[in-house]
């Protein structure tokens, strides 16, 4: 199935993420495939995104319960990336910058690519992330 703007002005879909290595590349293909008719460049921003907001959830939540989940919503002026988890959450304005060259970049990437994004808590943690079309 592949959702598009103009054939579904306000398509929804959701994947719950395995607890391991195969979450980001799952979340990358899934945003592929879904959001086929959207141009290549923002498509490839969205699977950036999401596979980095997924690799986030590994890399610093303990296995979780409910699993995360990865929600894109299509909308006719944007695409919004949602990724949730169970664990504690973060808050942005006190992030530590990333001394290590190969990783500890994936926030610095959302807010390069993302139009706007921010952080949700409720008892799952939801970090939100919309890209203008």
């Amino acid at each position: 199935m592949s959702i598009s703007a103009p054939d579904f002005p306000n398509a929804r879909a959701e994947l719950r993420l395995p607890d391991d290595v195969s979450a980001p590349a799952l979340a990358r293909h899934t945003v592929q495939d879904l959001l086929g008719s959207l141009p290549a460049p923002l498509r490839a921003q969205l699977s950036l995104v999401a596979s980095e907001l997924v690799t986030n959830v590994l890399r610093h939540c303990a296995a979780t319960d409910p699993a995360a989940t990865l929600t894109v919503a299509v909308a006719p002026d944007r695409v919004t990336l949602t990724v949730a988890d169970a664990g504690a959450g973060f808050d942005p304005e006190n992030l530590p910058g990333s001394d290590d060259p190969a990783g500890g970049w994936g926030l610095q990437v959302l807010d390069a690519i993302a139009d706007r994004w921010r952080v949700e808590r409720d008892g799952r943690t939801r970090v939100i992330c919309e890209i203008d079309r």
